[in-house]
């Protein structure tokens, strides 16, 4: 994708920032803060027709989809990184840099440059407000601050087809693509955040993505996003469907 593109993205981005953050300034202190929009992150296995449901959710959102491809970009050009974080104002650009040091402290990452741009771009992508964050282990970086963590999964025999059709791949290539891409992405996960991308522990919700459609796994997404909103019913420990099991 090219820089232009993405400084679009950017500006289109900074314009929806601002607009929240011109909402809050002229806010009565007795009305509520408006919404802004939601971070969802977005893990997968190759082949899992990522790529159509992040554009779906983000255009039902009316927030922007930043790919992979995107986020590495962002955190190779110095140029765009400095757009990227001219979308904050100076509170935030502080609080993303201490709690990347914070990151760092608790040893999440490894410490070197990459660690630290990513961290960065994909934090101060969430500080925007209104993202879908696609792969990069994103979920991993943000944690309970992403609103939804969605992992994505499916039969490889599922996965080998998507990636016949998408890639015009023959089905040996498509498998040796499919297990590569795996292997590539549990690598990252465990390297950078000493974790195991398929561990189910570490996400709101996981998708076979093969036995729903794309509009049943949208809308699901969107009903826990709005479920979230809303306190929790009872807020008894001891309320039916709180407790231990």
């Amino acid at each position: 994708m090219s820089r232009a593109v993405i400084e679009t993205l950017i500006q289109r981005q900074l314009h929806q920032y601002n607009r929240y953050k011109s909402a809050l300034q002229k806010a009565q202190p007795e009305q509520p803060k408006p919404e802004r929009g939601p971070v969802v992150t977005i893990s997968r296995m190759a082949g899992c027709n990522a790529r159509d449901i992040a554009a779906a959710l983000g255009e039902r959102l009316g927030v922007q989809v930043w790919g992979r491809e995107l986020v590495d970009q962002i955190a190779s050009d110095a140029g765009l990184r400095r757009d990227v974080v001219a979308l904050l104002d100076e509170n935030l650009v502080s609080s993303v840099d201490a709690w990347v040091r914070g990151m760092l402290g608790r040893k999440l990452f490894m410490r070197d440059d990459y660690a630290l741009t990513l961290a960065r771009t994909i934090r101060t992508l969430a500080e925007t407000g209104g993202a879908i964050l696609v792969g990069r282990g994103a979920g991993f970086i943000l944690g309970d601050q992403a609103d939804l963590r969605i992992r994505l999964v499916a039969s490889d025999r599922h996965r080998i087809e998507n990636l016949q059709a998408w890639r015009e791949l023959d089905p040996d290539a498509a498998r040796e693509s499919m297990h590569r891409t795996d292997a590539a992405r549990a690598a990252f996960v465990r390297s950078y955040f000493q974790s195991e991308v398929d561990d189910p522990r570490n996400y709101d919700l996981v998708i076979n993505s093969e036995r729903h459609t794309l509009e049943a796994i949208v809308d699901a997404c969107l009903r826990l996003l709005e479920a979230r909103r809303r306190p929790l019913a009872g807020g008894s420990p001891d309320a039916p469907g709180t407790g231990p099991r």
